[in-house]
């Protein structure tokens, strides 16, 4: 199969949450005026000293949340409506305490009005910029040197590490306007630090949030996991292996079976938090009916920054990626039965699991994976080509992360191929129904694709993939193959809801005592 996208590296912006009380005598503004702007809505222009600042407040409470914009952006940025169903960061604020967001001199209002803020002398002091709580530059990510995200990186470090509690996280799914495509992230992070100003207590007694590591590797000093308990409650954090390494691990929910969520090839465990549409994601979705994990292999990115986990030599195989899952549920004390899912690569790693450890296997759901029955419905020729495809044009991104996942497919299926069978468990195979073969013209014709690859490589490809997901179906009885998926391979992202329907379906199995879902 053709790699998936969920685990390139690209840039992603961090969102640092630090606790602290934010009083409304902001950017040195008195608020005195004729309309005061420290209570009721507020929609105007402030006296800061020869200079007015253009100032918009609502709601009620404390502390007082300020919202400052991104380079030339002004406080409408923050009012921008997200998409359907999802509601502005500076409205879903209001609802909850005081919210204010200000318009900088220089910023503009759109293409026939500058800013509502009087002007101020430029370039900016560094006084300046400060008194006015001017955030730090940011210029659109497309045009960044590599120099400069470099320097963006160490500095979003920094901000991670300015107190010892703070909390660093990771927008994964979006770009740099996080407000506007993640609100519900936003909100919640705000609401996180409002809740911790009005009581301290709180926000030691909350689970801390893990910190990607840094470039050179070592975590950043930024979170505290000590207080988390892996094997029961909401646990983020890093479990000790053995052999020196430690593994990231994220579970949430309560109940037997445990779903353990395996991801695809360099896609790390946030793969499954995400989702195309309004629908729950599939790692929220099974944690309302039983206890949920996922983890990062190493080697899975998260977003720009390295993975989690600490790094292993490169490539591996789908036997090493069974013995680091079962060494991790181990040392995190989750206790089986597990039912295992898997995706793409991911579902290589979870048949072999089941396979290898049938005791601790409860039951099985495979999402759109990759089988040794690829190969083996291939020519040697068919498949010389689709192993340059499955790993992708990744010279790039081996020179930044050497560490980046890669996998010895040959060597992973003759694994597969030496295991005991599959016992009698539940089992339900989702395979996309989107077929390749008409895209493939286009992506060679654009350069995603080497020239070289035969423009019916596709149909190929959908040929060989249908015969190996019928015989992942086929491996024990009673299982149940759901082939409109109405998706492309990424099943688990853009049709979350069917695929969390089928772990649930396969829960209840484990849960019921049967093996058989046949219908």
């Amino acid at each position: 199969m053709f790699s998936s996208g969920s685990g390139e590296v690209k840039f992603l912006l961090n969102a640092l949450l630090v606790p602290i009380a934010v009083g409304l005598s902001i950017f040195g503004i008195a608020a005195a005026t004729a309309q005061s702007a420290a209570t009721g809505d507020f929609n105007g222009r402030v006296d800061v000293g020869g200079r007015k600042i253009h100032l918009e407040c609502e709601g009620a409470g404390a502390p007082a949340v300020i919202l400052v914009s991104g380079y030339r952006n002004n406080a409408e940025i923050w009012t921008v409506e997200p998409g359907p169903g999802l509601t502005p960061v500076f409205v879903a604020v209001a609802q909850f305490t005081r919210v204010c967001a200000y318009d900088r001199p220089g910023t503009i209002l759109d293409a026939d009005h500058l800013s509502r803020s009087d002007r101020a002398p430029t370039p900016r002091t560094a006084e300046a910029i400060t008194a006015e709580l001017h955030a730090t530059l940011d210029p659109p990510t497309a045009f960044w040197p590599d120099a400069f995200e470099a320097a963006w990186r160490e500095g979003q470090r920094r901000l991670a590490a300015l107190r010892p509690d703070a909390r660093y996280q990771i927008a994964a799914e979006s770009d740099h306007y996080i407000q506007i495509e993640q609100p519900v992230l936003v909100v919640d992070a705000i609401r996180a630090v409002v809740d911790a100003a009005r009581d301290p207590a709180s926000w030691t007694r909350e689970r801390q949030l893990q910190p990607a590591k840094t470039a050179g590797g070592s975590p950043a000093p930024s979170a505290n996991v000590a207080d988390a308990d892996p094997g029961s409650g909401e646990f983020a954090g890093l479990i000790d292996v053995g052999g020196g390494r430690k593994m990231y691990l994220e579970c949430r929910g309560a109940g037997s079976p445990t779903v353990v969520l395996v991801a695809g090839l360099k896609a790390f465990a946030g793969d499954w938090n995400s989702a195309s549409g309004t629908a729950p994601t599939v790692f929220s979705g099974v944690a309302n009916v039983t206890r949920v994990c996922a983890y990062d292999r190493p080697g899975t990115p998260v977003g720009e920054l390295p993975s989690r986990s600490d790094p292993v030599r490169q490539p591996t195989t789908a036997a090493d990626a069974v013995a680091d899952l079962h060494a991790l549920l181990g040392a995190a004390r989750e206790p089986a039965p597990y039912v295992l899912v898997g995706h793409s690569y991911g579902g290589l790693i979870a048949t072999l699991y089941a396979r290898t450890y049938p005791r601790d296997a409860g039951g099985l759901v495979l999402v759109d994976a990759l089988a040794e029955g690829l190969q083996e419905a291939e020519t040697p020729e068919q498949w010389a080509t689709q192993r340059v495809l499955m790993e992708g044009d990744i010279r790039e991104s081996l020179a930044l992360y050497p560490a980046l996942e890669r996998i010895d497919p040959d060597r992973s299926f003759d694994q597969v191929r030496a295991a005991p069978p599959l016992s009698p468990l539940p089992l339900i195979v989702l395979s996309a129904d989107r077929p390749w073969g008409p895209q493939i013209p286009a992506l060679i014709a654009d350069g995603t694709l080497p020239a070289d690859v035969p423009a019916d490589f596709g149909y190929i490809t959908d040929a060989a993939q249908k015969k190996a997901q019928d015989r992942l179906a086929a491996l024990v009885p009673g299982a149940r193959h759901i082939t409109n998926t109405n998706s492309g391979h990424e099943v688990h992202k853009e049709q979350p809801r069917l695929v969390t329907d089928a772990i649930i379906e396969v829960v209840d199995a484990v849960r019921a005592g049967t093996t058989s879902l046949a219908q």
